[in-house]
């Protein structure tokens, strides 16, 4: 049962096995939906994209302003960075012990893009 209901979208998907047969279990692409404007671009080591200039590449640091983070969620995308999501400690503890796949989880001191 997702924890935020209104950030989140569940899209279905079809799997098709090696053998070309479609798998029986359900399965679900989750998409998020919440883009939070919340890091000190003035500290972040980055080059700004040249097709957007509100998009930043090549970075190699992200400190966040803890003032414009949000409270009241465990999940968000960054603003300028839409590949990067932030997930709470405690969302990422719980995801890892139901045994999701296809998921990774770095520090933010560890960040690179």
């Amino acid at each position: 049962e997702p924890r935020e209901k209104e950030n989140l979208e569940f899209l279905p998907v079809n799997i098709v096995n090696r053998k070309g047969q479609k798998e029986e279990e359900p399965y679900w692409v989750v998409n998020l939906l919440r883009v939070v404007d919340c890091v000190d671009r003035a500290a972040t080591i980055h080059r700004t994209s040249a097709l957007n200039p509100d998009r930043m590449t090549s970075v190699s640091n992200l400190p966040l302003d803890p003032s414009k983070l949000p409270t009241n969620t465990e999940l968000f995308r960054i603003a300028g960075l839409p590949a990067a999501m932030i997930a709470s400690r405690s969302l990422m503890n719980d995801l890892l012990a139901a045994k999701f796949t296809g998921l990774d989880f770095d520090e933010l001191k560890q960040f690179r893009a």
